[in-house]
């Protein structure tokens, strides 16, 4: 289970929201300042930054509800203020009219129509006319019998309609046009988001964008937690708080309850449920049989050191072997029908894991990784590199115990786990592994997991020869390498010259 740092969603969320009251902010201030034009910019274009600001507020309400300027901004932009109605009370079609009569040219050049409209505004109408009976006349035409303020309401259309572009925002654009929601995204969300996300049934719909991609990482999470399965992927302390952490944030958003559902439940199974599941195996073992058999002993090590290395003799070691298969073999046909994995598959491990090293020798080597482990000056580390025992600076999980000889970090993994193995929890497994009916069902657990790396489509009891010693040689050179890897290694051609002799003895 990778790390899930950087989980403060709501962290970052609230951070966003902070830019989106910023941007009310900026909105506001912008139709104020042109607050006489609001009320001729195109409907449409207003109605669409008001889609635009409903969606972010939509996104603030996940956090916080408070709506800052966005209602201020809503009720300029929709003409429900007062001060964005025309002075003069008059009504849109009659300043639409004053304004066809100033642009159609019926009366005086253009440029003189524009001075006339400007002096009778600012000075009144006799300083406009100043005797000219054509302008009097394209006044009194202009004005419908109306006052000065009508003027002003005329002249602030006509200049809009010249040129809407010299009425921008702060940040420069036109207010209202889509480069204008450009510039808010750009700074909300650090890019533009393209219609075909933002909009949503017509509205800008920022907020069910995020909830959609909150609604994702939760179900990444939960799929997270329930494929995480093979080589260094399993869960740390550090991973497993991270993830609570993730969880908890995401629970402060409305509407993830459903997604997060057996959320904690997945991720206790990979760090606090190991000792549950540990009693669970030894309830399914306790109906396990298993022959007589002559343990191997630290003294039997030594026997056969003593063979090895001066008698060259491993007569006495294959004698222990066979009769510990034997023993084994009704156990491991049981094994079979349960766990759909051969019984020969297991009788070869077991058959090579027996005997040969003192059995002492797994408490020393896990002793000493764990001393180095947790050595905060590395001295140790240090030593044991420098005298060729790096191996013993591995961490103590990867320590193999038992007569099937399995590591700590299999054999937890093999009943779900993926936790940080600490003192006490290593204790157990070494426990359980060195009880041979309960390694013998997380040796058979741990081949089908393995088993489905490579042919995840067959029943096990369907492999061939060939590739049985794929899976078992798995079980020796770990379940990262390759295919080819696996079946070459020697472990699995020590199982092919052996399957003769395994099936007379499990028969």
């Amino acid at each position: 289970m990778q790390d899930k740092g950087g989980t403060d969603y709501y962290g970052s969320l609230s951070s966003v929201s902070g830019k989106i009251y910023s941007v009310f902010d900026e909105v506001y201030t912008d139709l104020q300042k042109n607050i006489g034009i609001i009320q001729y910019i195109p409907k449409n274009d207003r109605e669409n930054l008001i889609k635009v600001i409903l969606g972010l507020y939509d996104i603030c309400k996940i956090t916080s509800g408070n709506s800052g300027k966005s209602d201020g901004c809503i009720r300029l932009l929709s003409l429900s203020s007062s001060d964005t109605r025309a002075k003069s009370k008059a009504s849109e079609r009659e300043i639409d009219e004053a304004v066809k009569i100033v642009l159609n040219g019926r009366y005086l050049n253009r440029s003189d129509r524009m001075d006339t409209i400007k002096r009778a505004m600012d000075w009144g109408e006799s300083s406009a006319v100043n005797g000219s009976a054509e302008k009097a006349e394209f006044l009194s035409a202009v004005m419908q019998g109306k006052n000065r303020e009508f003027l002003g309401d005329v002249w602030l259309k006509l200049l809009y309609t010249n040129n809407p572009k010299e009425f921008t925002g702060r940040c420069g654009r036109v207010i209202c046009s889509r480069e204008y929601i450009d510039h808010i995204e750009k700074h909300v969300f650090g890019t533009n988001i393209p219609n075909y996300y933002g909009v949503h049934g017509g509205d800008w719909a920022y907020g069910k964008l995020i909830n959609q991609a909150l609604s994702q990482i939760a179900a990444i999470l939960i799929s997270d937690l329930k494929n995480g399965r093979y080589g260094e992927n399993f869960m740390t302390k550090q991973n497993y708080s991270s993830t609570i952490q993730a969880y908890h944030n995401l629970c402060r958003f409305s509407g993830m309850s459903g997604t997060l559902s057996g959320f904690i439940t997945l991720a206790n199974q990979y760090y606090t449920d190991l000792l549950n599941e540990i009693e669970k195996l030894k309830r399914e073992a306790r109906d396990i049989e298993i022959g007589d058999y002559d343990e191997w002993t630290n003294g039997d090590a030594a026997l056969y050191f003593w063979d090895q290395h001066v008698i060259k003799s491993t007569k006495k070691i294959e004698e222990h072997k066979q009769k510990y298969v034997t023993a084994l073999s009704g156990a491991l046909k049981e094994l079979e029908r349960d766990y759909k994995i051969p019984a020969l598959m297991l009788a070869g491990i077991a058959y090579m894991e027996f005997g040969g090293d003192p059995p002492i020798q797994d408490y020393v080597t896990q002793l000493i990784r764990t001393l180095s482990n947790h050595d905060p000056t590395g001295i140790i580390r240090t030593i044991l590199e420098k005298v060729g025992f790096g191996k013993l600076n591995q961490p103590s999980y990867e320590t193999s115990f038992g007569n099937i000889s399995m590591q700590l970090r299999r054999a937890a993994e093999s009943l779900d786990y993926y936790g940080k193995l600490d003192y006490d929890l290593e204790k157990e497994l070494i426990d359980t592994l060195n009880h041979d009916k309960t390694a013998l069902i997380l040796v058979a657990r741990h081949l089908a997991d393995l088993k489905n790396i490579d042919f995840p489509n067959k029943k096990g009891t369907d492999l061939t020869y060939e590739e049985m010693a794929v899976v078992v040689g798995r079980y020796n050179v770990g379940p990262d390498v390759s295919k080819e890897r696996a079946g070459s290694c020697g472990y699995a051609q020590r199982f092919r010259s052996m399957i003769p002799k395994l099936q007379a003895w499990i028969k």
